[in-house]
Formats: C-alpha cells, structure tokens, sequence
C-alpha cells in the first residue's frame, strides 16, 4: 500500500486492476475445480444439429461410452456411472464440413481414448446402429462403423460384404485384424433400414438384428487387453479404404453389455420405418 501511495497515480491504478484480475483468474480456477458443466448448450463451431439429451433429461445408465445421433457431433460419456456427457466433434477425413447424413466421419482423439480405456478396463464392449445400404454391391467388406487404422488393424469392425453383414472384433484370440474369425451377422438389403445390436463379453457374443436375437455364441476367446489406440470412423478407414455407401442413425458404443429390453427400445422407430 506504501509503494501505491507513492506511485503516480497511472501506474498504481495499473497495478490495482492486474491484482484484481489475477484474484479473478484465481477464483474462475477453484470453480472449474469444483462444478461440473450439466447438458452442453453452446452450438458447435461451424453450426451444425446437436444431439438431443436422451428422453428423461439425464444422462444413461453407466456404460454408455459414446452416442450419435446423426449429425456433425456426438456426445462422450466417462466409464463412470452419472458422468456428465461432453459434446465431441464428428469431421470429414479430408478435413471439408461434412453435410448431413454424409459419410465418411472421423471422431476425435478424446473420443478414441475414452472408448479404448473404457472398454479395456471393463473387457467388454456393445454396438448398437441403424444402417441402410444404398447397394448389396460393395465389398472389401465396406466399412460402416469402425474402431481401426487402416485395412489391416482394429479393435472392432461392422462392415459389409455384398448382401452380408460382417463383424471383425480383435480379442485375444482372433488376431490384430480381428478376422479369426471373421463373422457373418446376418443380411443387408438395399434401401431397408436394418437395427443392428451386439455384445461382447468373454468367450460370448450376442447378436440381434433389428431386435431378434439371432446369435448367441462363442467365436471369440478372451478380453479386450489386446486393443490399441485407433480412430473411430464412420463408412471408411482412415487408411487403406474401403468405402460404404448408406446411412448410418442411432450409434451407441458401450463398455459393458446390452440387455434384451435396451435393444428392443433403440430398434422400435427403426421396425416402423420398414
């Protein structure tokens, strides 16, 4: 107080704002500490639709690690039960802003990290998507969604190959690229919207197409220790690729395993569209 009394006035009127501005920036640090954001309700940069809170105003029951709704973003859940989501953005592997409904789309690295610690942790994982091809004439198997890369390593692929549906999942037993084995899950038509829902828990899977359990098995063997950090993208690789064409709603990643009534709540809008 000395050195402001006799100090010009200019400058101690300086100093006195860099003082109270340092005890702001002081206090805005504890609060970021202590409270934590509830629905994010800023538009992502570049516009764009954002997701909606699932129905109840609350977030899932734990597990629920990633959810899409369609748009430019998507929203990240911790592994923890009642963390509150993070809006995460989706882009175009070229770097372009993608138009709805167009693929292919990139998730971002918090995403992959996220998803990848989640699923490790707990040593399962569950999918559950809403896709329609546009045509039963791709192959490579063209990639709908996937955990990967490049063509030739993944943690989890849902791709097709002409009329089938096929799933490469990297466990301790099936390899790097996931295909020993690599599965049929069933068949695609063009133009119809097919619910696609599977879970994964050592030595069993479980499969259900547009809400029908149709598998129930075990092809693999083992955990999910085995998995890398890889991007998550929607109808390509970020490498090697292998395109799709169709549509993709509804995206659901879990590191945990789905129950019969869960799959039969996210298929039900899609069966009346059929």
């Amino acid at each position: 107080q000395i050195y402001l009394d006799r100090s010009d006035p200019k400058e101690a009127n300086a100093i006195k704002a860099r003082l109270a501005m340092g005890m702001a920036e002081a206090a805005l640090k504890q609060m970021k500490q202590t409270v934590q954001p509830i629905w994010p309700s800023t538009t992502p940069a570049g516009g764009g639709e954002s997701p909606s809170p699932p129905a109840g105003d609350k977030p899932p029951s734990g597990g629920l690690v990633f959810s899409w709704a369609g748009g430019r973003s998507a929203l990240l859940y911790g592994a923890g039960e009642g963390q509150a989501p993070q809006r995460v953005r989706l882009s175009s592997p070229k770097g372009e802003e993608p138009g709805r409904g167009e693929l292919p789309l990139v998730g971002d690295q918090q995403t992959a990290q996220v998803l990848l610690a989640a699923c490790k942790k707990s040593s399962q994982f569950a999918l559950s998507v809403a896709l329609r091809s546009d045509d039963v004439r791709q192959g490579g198997p063209a990639r709908i969604v996937s955990f990967s890369n490049g063509g030739f390593a993944r943690n989890f692929t849902l791709g097709q190959e002409g009329e089938s549906l096929i799933l490469r999942l990297r466990t301790a037993s099936s390899g790097l690229n996931g295909m020993s084995p690599q599965l049929v899950l069933g068949k695609v038509q063009a133009g119809q919207w097919l619910h696609v829902a599977l879970s994964y828990s050592p030595d069993k899977l479980t499969v259900w197409l547009n809400g029908r359990k149709t598998m129930e098995s075990d092809p693999y063997r083992g955990g999910l220790a085995s998995w890398e950090p890889m991007t998550l993208i929607l109808g390509d690789e970020v490498k090697d690729p292998r395109p799709w064409k169709g549509r993709v709603q509804g995206l659901h990643l879990y590191c945990r395993t789905l129950s019969e009534s869960e799959v039969a709540q996210q298929a039900k809008p899609f069966l009346r569209e059929r």
